[in-house]
Parts: C-alpha cells; sequence; structure tokens
C-alpha cells in the first residue's frame, strides 16, 4: 500500500467523522451488515477503504435518503488560488468515497481544463450556459466524466458574453439542482469568477455553504463585507432549501514561519487579524505556498498521483476532513431548531 493510500485507510472514528454520524452508529450499521469493511485488525478494529464509503451513500442515494450539499468558493479578489482549491478538494472528496460534482461558472475555464483536458467542451457543445438558457438538454449531456472520477459541469471562455446578462429569474440554477441533483451526488463544488455578477448570484442561491479562500495579504479581505451583504440580501429575497451560510475561510499560500517575527509585514497582519476575531479564517487548516501544489497543477498531475511529500497530500485531507465535520456539526443544530 503507498503512503497515499494509507491517508484513505479509515477506523471506525473516521468512518463517523466522513458520515456525519456516532461511532457507535457506526459499530451497528456494520453488524447490520449495511456498511462493509475492509478487514478486521488483531485488536478486533475495522478498517474501512473508500469504496466502502462508496457502495454505503451509493445506497443512501438510491433510497434519496441524502441530499446534496452545495459549496461554492469565492473570493471577489483574485490570485488567492481559488480555482486550484476547488481541484485539490474535490479530488480528495471523491476519493474518500462521496459522490461529487464539479460546477465551473468562471470564464477563465481553469478548472474545467484541469479536469478535462482536450475533452473540454468548445464554444458549441454544452456547458454551464445551457442551464441558464433553460435550452432542453438531458443531465447527461450537460454533465461531462473527468479525471479522478470527478464529474463536471464546464464552463467555456465564451461564458463571458453572457454573464453579465440580466438572469431575470435568479431561481434558475436552483430549479435545476432540485430536479436533477439533489440526490444525485454527495458534494457539489463550485468556482466561481472574481465578481458578484448575475450567475454567481443565482448559483449562491442555491448554495448552502460559502468557502472564501484568502491569502495572506490584507487586500485578500477586501470585498469581504460585500460578499456577506450580497448573501444576506439574497437570503431575505429567496426562501431556498435552506439559507446560504459563510462556512469558513481558508488561508491559502500561507508561508510557513518558525516564529511570528521573521513573518513577512502582511502576513503577521493577518495573524492578528486572526486572533482579534475580525477576520473569520477559522479552519485550523491552512494551506502553504509550496512549489509542490503548483507544480501539479502546471504539469495538469492528479494531486493523488503527483510525487509530492506526502504531507503536503495530507494536508489536504485534513482539510477536507474539517469542511465535513463542520458541515455535519451546523447541520446537527439545524435539525435541532423547529420547523
Amino acid at each position: 500500500m503507498t503512503e497515499t493510500e494509507k491517508l484513505f485507510n479509515y477506523r471506525s472514528g473516521d468512518v463517523a467523522k466522513l458520515l456525519g454520524i456516532s461511532k457507535s452508529k457506526v459499530l451497528d450499521l456494520v453488524t447490520k451488515d449495511k456498511l462493509k469493511y475492509e478487514e478486521q485488525t488483531e485488536g478486533q478494529q475495522y478498517v474501512f477503504r473508500p469504496k466502502n464509503i462508496e457502495a454505503y451513500l451509493k445506497t443512501l442515494r438510491e433510497k434519496g435518503k441524502t441530499e446534496v450539499r452545495i459549496i461554492s468558493l469565492l473570493n471577489i479578489k483574485g490570485g488567492v488560488g481559488k480555482s486550484s482549491l476547488v481541484i485539490f478538494l474535490a479530488t480528495i472528496l471523491r476519493k474518500m468515497g462521496f459522490s461529487v460534482l464539479v460546477v465551473d461558472i468562471d470564464k477563465q475555464c481553469n478548472v474545467t481544463e484541469f479536469i478535462l483536458g482536450d475533452k473540454a467542451p468548445t464554444s458549441k457543445q454544452p456547458y454551464i450556459k445551457n442551464i441558464f438558457r433553460q435550452d432542453d438538454l438531458s443531465i447527461e449531456e450537460i454533465i461531462y466524466r473527468g479525471r479522478d472520477g470527478l464529474d463536471i459541469i464546464p464552463a467555456n471562455i465564451n461564458l463571458a458574453r453572457i454573464e453579465t446578462v440580466d438572469l431575470g429569474d435568479f431561481t434558475l440554477f436552483d430549479d435545476y439542482v432540485k430536479e436533477n441533483l439533489l440526490h444525485k451526488y454527495d458534494y457539489v463544488l463550485i468556482d466561481n469568477p472574481t465578481s458578484l455578477n448575475d450567475m454567481v448570484k443565482a448559483v449562491l442561491i442555491s448554495t448552502d455553504y460559502v468557502i472564501p479562500a484568502v491569502i495572506p495579504a490584507r487586500w485578500s479581505l477586501d470585498g469581504f463585507d460585500f460578499l456577506e451583504e450580497t448573501i444576506n440580501t439574497l437570503n431575505r429575497q429567496y426562501k431556498m432549501r435552506r439559507e446560504t451560510m459563510i462556512l469558513g475561510t481558508i488561508c491559502n499560500m500561507l508561508t510557513v514561519k518558525k516564529s511570528r517575527k521573521h513573518m513577512k509585514k502582511n502576513e503577521q497582519a493577518l495573524m492578528m487579524l486572526k486572533d482579534s476575531g475580525e477576520v473569520p479564517y477559522d479552519f485550523e487548516t491552512a494551506v502553504p505556498n509550496t512549489t509542490s501544489y503548483a507544480q501539479v497543477i502546471e504539469n495538469e498531475e492528479s494531486i493523488l498521483e503527483a510525487n509530492i511529500e506526502t504531507k503536503y497530500k495530507k494536508i489536504l485531507v485534513d482539510l477536507a476532513f474539517e469542511i465535513i465535520e463542520r458541515i455535519h456539526d451546523i447541520e446537527k443544530e439545524l435539525r435541532k431548531k423547529p420547523a
């Protein structure tokens, strides 16, 4: 077993975190033969692999007992590595055993080109614009299968021609989700452009959780108040499956130093803002600034197969776990509230 594969070897506690249930519930599912395991250790502990998680979740989706979580990665400012994070997180979530759809509404098409390569659609083939135009296309026609088992609704450079058009009906994407995606995927990750145009707002309406990506520079926080204001306005105007909320902020491209006095000025400033509580930079797992991640994107490699240190892959696995656990914690609290 490779070092990468070992990152996806799960014990009962790990599975409990992935599924948002108790450890005793995991053991109960095993006893009832509803959740398969790979092996038992000498200490009688169960060992699970992603295929076991995948099979269990597939059964739940087929029975309509699970709903998709839609996550938008967004920052009005560019240069924060948002598209790379979408690629990495989608790949990790899929490897964990989840069914994942990526939606690209960024005219830059970076995520589309990475996942589909030379299979990326031309302007005459179906892509995200067809949903907003309400074209009569089946879900099979507009969703493409790409690398690492990822499905994607792709973008095309011609998206720039329609992104500023007044959509009129902002619920178009949400209608599509309800009709086609609700019980088909566990997670949908959306790569948004650096704006809050009508298309982004339409996607935000159906988004459950927004994750802003920032870097250790004050300018990457510009527009955060505007983003929060826009989300609050959309929540008041539209009653969807649930309110859109900011899940937490990921700090990307962090240069790790041994002590604060050695940090660059802007890194130190961001850390001070975090400590003061003025910035919702609250995911414990920060993504370091390393050439390893850049090379993966530049070489169009899978993060799973890339010849980089395992610790950099583990950081992404840890971040995925943290995101999943936070979602489960929020949803448990929401279930306690009266309807």
